[in-house]
């Protein structure tokens, strides 16, 4: 997460996006689909607010099968939420005791998953600072401090800009499953943009980007060469998008999630191409490309300008083995 975060920044490194999370400027939490994201710690709890009703109605029949009630759920919360206000951040396992603690009812592995998944699609928790090498968990309000209610439907606005600018061009369709809210929600926050976001016709036909020079910069990138970057397993350039077949052929998708199992190896990318996959190697400070087809001596050195990309990033030196 902190790579891929840095290698889209100019001159940042892994432990400068560390220190992002220690002085409370980013947090990472559940806000939409109940799924890890990170974002600005202001924009956790009013995200959170809009996506996490579906989430949370999607759990009421896994919680009646581990029979946890209402009451027992928010006993757990007010609990929970009085211990990590009193320790400050926590590990998991500590969370796990706590949650443990809070369940009166000799808690399952099963139920304390429920419970802690419970605490974070609800908001009440969050991942903050790093602690030798590992995130902790605070409890949301407390580390992040109360702030002022924003206007719902404005906000959802400005993060639906924030995501074409990131994303685009991407359909309505894109944005509702990013997000988690339905197709009538997103073409009201659409429609409150106005010109700040313009259509461009696309193979899958008319789709959106923000208007102005972040799209002409885009559109003319597209008569240069590539760059090619190494980026991390579960970038967020392959888990963005439910159809990658802008991307990734699909005869090489399960290269890239081998039997759709979920876990997606690190990618090399040559602009919005994925030409193959990288992984750490036996030697040390290696790493081992396969490509999807071969490279050409240019490719190679490319490859090998994006792994000093990744060696700034990173601090730790690399060199790249390719296939015999």
């Amino acid at each position: 997460m902190l790579h891929s975060l840095a290698i889209r920044l100019e001159r940042a490194t892994v432990d400068d996006i560390s220190r992002e999370f220690d002085d409370k400027t980013l947090v990472r939490g559940w806000p939409m689909r109940g799924t890890l994201h990170v974002l600005r710690a202001e924009d956790l709890r009013p995200l959170t607010r809009i996506t996490r009703k579906r989430v949370l109605g999607s759990m009421a029949g896994r919680a009646r099968a581990l029979n946890i009630t209402d009451a027992e759920i928010d006993d757990v919360m007010l609990s929970v939420s009085d211990d990590l206000i009193s320790s400050g951040p926590v590990t998991r396992a500590e969370l796990r005791d706590s949650v443990g603690r809070a369940y009166h009812g000799g808690p399952s592995s099963q139920t304390v998953s429920h419970l802690i998944y419970r605490l974070a699609v609800s908001g009440t928790i969050c991942h903050g600072p790093f602690r030798d090498g590992q995130q902790l968990i605070v409890h949301t309000d407390s580390w992040i401090g109360h702030r002022a209610e924003s206007d719902a439907e404005e906000f959802l606005a400005r993060m639906l800009r924030r995501f074409v600018s990131g994303h685009g061009p991407v359909s309505d369709a894109d944005a509702a499953r990013w997000f988690g809210l339905p197709l009538t929600t997103i073409r009201a926050a659409r429609t409150r943009l106005g010109d700040a976001i313009c259509t461009v016709e696309t193979t899958s036909g008319p789709q959106w980007m923000v208007t102005g020079a972040e799209t002409e910069q885009i559109l003319a990138s597209l008569h240069r060469r590539p760059p090619v970057r190494l980026l991390p397993g579960f970038d967020e350039f392959m888990l963005g998008y439910g159809d990658r077949s802008f991307a990734v052929p699909e005869q090489f998708l399960d290269e890239i999630v081998p039997g759709g199992n979920g876990m997606f190896r690190a990618t090399v990318c040559s602009g919005a191409s994925v030409i193959g996959t990288w992984s750490k190697a036996k030697k040390r400070g290696a790493v081992a490309v396969a490509p999807f087809s071969d490279v050409t001596p240019s490719m190679k050195n490319a490859i090998r300008v994006a792994a000093r990309e990744v060696e700034r990033v990173t601090g730790n030196q690399v060199t790249v083995q390719f296939p015999d």
